[in-house]
């Protein structure tokens, strides 16, 4: 199935000022997602500056009438995607590295539109989250924490619903299995 792109004229597309606006409640959530896909606040925060120049740049390719937040976690998480790509073929941090900038990540990002579910995990949980394979993160994320439906986090990734939803079949089942002493520790009941 091909979209129909809808090109607007540039002299149509907003301002910097409009788009500020524009993008300005949902910050804090494309904050929340850059972070639980890189690990860490300062990425996120590289990766939320590059979401936003990508989707200001681009703004003339951005659908009017569709939703502007998913068009903007599909820019986030294909940036996420190619830098991610960069950095296996030429790996720049140690796993030590990544562990300890995960662990002085300040959890202190504390605002009123954050996800309840985020403060709800702790540490270890969102450690477990980060050692599974980028692919199904991006895809638990977007449906745990985001709650998008199939249908957007397909539009987000840019693959079929039937990839989206293996892919989170799958990262479920990771994650299950990098949490269970966690869950018998803690007291919690796992599913099989």
């Amino acid at each position: 199935m091909t979209r129909k792109i809808i090109r607007t004229r540039r002299e149509d597309l907003p301002s910097a000022e409009e788009f500020e606006e524009m993008v300005k409640p949902l910050l804090d959530r494309l904050f929340a997602v850059g972070r639980r896909l890189t690990g860490n606040e300062k990425d996120a925060e590289d990766l939320l500056q590059d979401t936003l120049l990508r989707a200001y740049r681009n703004m003339e390719k951005f659908e009017l009438g569709t939703n502007l937040g998913a068009w903007m976690v599909k820019i986030e998480t294909n940036l996420f995607r190619n830098a991610y790509r960069q950095k296996k073929i030429r790996p720049g941090r140690t796993d030590f590295e990544i562990a300890e900038a995960f662990h002085e990540e300040a959890r202190c990002h504390e605002s009123p539109d954050r996800l309840p579910t985020e403060e709800l995990l702790d540490d270890e949980v969102l450690r477990a989250l980060q050692e599974i394979p980028p692919e199904f993160r991006a895809v638990v994320d977007l449906a745990v924490f985001e709650g998008f439906s199939y249908a957007e986090i397909a539009e987000a990734i840019g693959c079929p619903i039937g990839t989206v939803m293996s892919r989170l079949f799958r990262g479920r089942r990771l994650l299950r299995e990098k949490l269970r002493e966690y869950a018998e520790r803690t007291g919690m009941q796992i599913e099989s």
